[in-house]
């Protein structure tokens, strides 16, 4: 099973790539070895419990391009979606998009930004909240004026 993205999150809820940053122009590729259900259930308890980084059977890589292929034909899919069928080419386009990003969205999902304020991996909800509750406003006088032009 392989995981291909280029944020930290797979399905909402698994930290599959905890060091990718989505504006690094790397794709994070995760693959995951074994045979059967009993390994596509230790792959998924361990993304689970965030254990899968220690897993000998779990591998992460990081690259611009990625070709994958595999001896008998697998589906692929895109965003949750059915995309086709293997082999099948990534590509990463860097920088791609123009996108507006809160101003207290975690540092951790992007490369070092000298604008964004500094985040402590053990801060609390509310001692984040403290710190960046000003930057939603912010963020909403912006989108204001942009759309009121």
């Amino acid at each position: 099973m392989s995981i291909v993205s280029n944020g930290q999150l797979y399905g909402r809820i698994w930290r599959v790539a905890p060091k990718a940053k989505m504006d690094d122009g790397l794709l994070d590729v995760a693959l995951m070895t074994g045979h059967r259900w009993p390994s596509t259930l230790k792959h998924v308890v361990g993304m689970t419990f965030g254990q899968h980084i220690k897993d000998p059977d779990f591998y992460l890589y990081r690259t611009t391009r990625l070709y994958l292929s595999a001896k008998d034909t697998l589906p692929v899919h895109v965003d949750a979606e059915p995309f086709g069928t293997t082999p099948v080419e990534i590509e990463v386009a860097p920088l791609a998009l123009n996108v507006i990003v809160p101003n207290n969205a975690p540092r951790r999902l992007f490369k070092s930004d000298p604008d964004l304020p500094e985040e402590k991996d053990d801060d609390t909800l509310d001692e984040q909240l403290k710190r960046f509750g000003n930057g939603i406003r912010r963020d909403a006088q912006f989108l204001k004026d942009f759309f009121s032009e």
